[in-house]
């Protein structure tokens, strides 16, 4: 599935980084932290940037109460904001997680987080959705525990390895043509606890 849609990825996020050199600081936002979380985004505007199937996302998916709500017809797209400046120092270790809910009409089984910084490097995490009830607003872990160190994926290493802070935002769909119903409200980072180690260890072997 990654390769269908790196290619496209990887243009987007260079627009991305000019534009976010043209609107920096739009998004300046201070992280909402606790010793084992912290917050990095709040989906309480709406999207900057759309691309493919998810191209009118700044306009289509509207911003409520609970968050944003990405209703499409299948997930073969892409939406997302820059100009963030979130930095990462000392969570190398911590698991992305998202704050979400499932709507009555979803279909899709996974949406897909990408992360990026000032220098390009972008990372690409998984979150499983089959299987959670609809209605329910609740935090989903990136799949395996991935870290910021060890991301699901790695789109493009940039000029310096590793993630040093969170520039740009995006949400990808899993590319399926099933229909995609998903309302966000957050993400952000949780220190990893013993069961995510222990997830992520396995997925090492």
């Amino acid at each position: 599935m990654g390769r269908r849609w790196t290619g496209w990825l990887s243009l987007l996020a260079g627009i991305a980084f000019l534009c976010g050199l043209v609107a920096s600081g739009a998004f300046r936002c201070s992280q909402e932290r606790e010793p084992d979380k912290v917050v990095i985004f709040r989906f309480d505007r709406p999207f900057l940037f759309g691309f493919l199937a998810w191209k009118d996302a700044p306009t289509a998916f509207k911003v409520a109460q609970e968050g944003v709500r990405i209703v499409a017809e299948n997930g073969q797209g892409g939406a997302g904001v820059w100009g963030l400046s979130v930095a990462l120092k000392g969570m190398e270790e911590w698991t992305p997680i998202l704050w979400l809910k499932i709507g009555a009409s979803n279909r899709a089984s996974a949406v897909f987080l990408v992360l990026q910084d000032a220098d390009r490097t972008t990372h690409r995490y998984r979150f499983r959705l089959d299987g959670l009830p609809p209605g329910e607003l609740r935090p989903v872990l990136a799949e395996h525990g991935a870290s910021i160190a060890e991301p699901w994926g790695v789109d493009n290493p940039g000029d310096k390895p590793g993630l040093a802070e969170v520039a740009t935002l995006m949400v990808v769909g899993d590319w399926s043509n099933n229909p995609i119903d998903l309302t966000l409200a957050q993400v952000g980072l949780q220190k990893p606890n013993e069961e995510v180690l222990l997830q992520r260890l396995a997925w090492r072997k």
